[in-house]
């Protein structure tokens, strides 16, 4: 089986944050005699920032019949699924789609964890968590969330 891949690809998001923090340093350059409006678009200034850096560090997760394979800007793992032992949906939500924690060991048997939006309507995530229940029988798979779940 080759590599598929479950996780969205965020990158639009990078470049929406991007135009949408342009248009908010632009709104408060004609805004500034209205400290009440700038406060607000200083705001929403802020929030692009974020958003733009959690895009654009956003990892990659594929997997195949053995391994799960997380990449990004700054990391390139290789993880078999039998060291998988936790995948949960957390609170947060992008588009009314929730995202999920993935938790791990690697290789010197530190917990690792990569959060992830899976792609929706092809199968694959959870074809994914069935994998990785079969590989290990030990691994949790929670598909509800609460308030009171501090791992997030």
């Amino acid at each position: 089986m080759n590599r598929v891949r479950i996780s969205k690809n965020l990158e639009i998001g990078k470049y929406l944050m991007l135009a949408i923090g342009i248009a908010m340093v632009v709104a408060i350059l004609t805004t500034v005699n209205d400290s009440e409006g700038s406060v607000a678009f200083f705001i929403f200034l802020f929030v692009s920032v974020i958003l733009f850096f959690l895009f654009h560090y956003s990892k990659t997760v594929e997997f195949d019949e053995d391994f799960m394979y997380v990449s990004g800007r700054q990391i390139n793992t290789k993880v078999p699924l039998v060291r998988v032992y936790k995948i949960k949906r957390t609170m947060t939500q992008i588009n009314k789609q929730y995202m999920w924690k993935i938790s791990y060991y690697d290789e010197q048997d530190a917990e690792q964890s990569v959060r992830i939006l899976p792609k929706v309507g092809n199968g694959r995530f959870d074809h994914f968590t069935d994998l990785v229940k079969e590989k290990n029988q030990a691994a949790q798979i929670k598909n509800w969330s609460h308030s009171f779940d501090f791992d997030q």
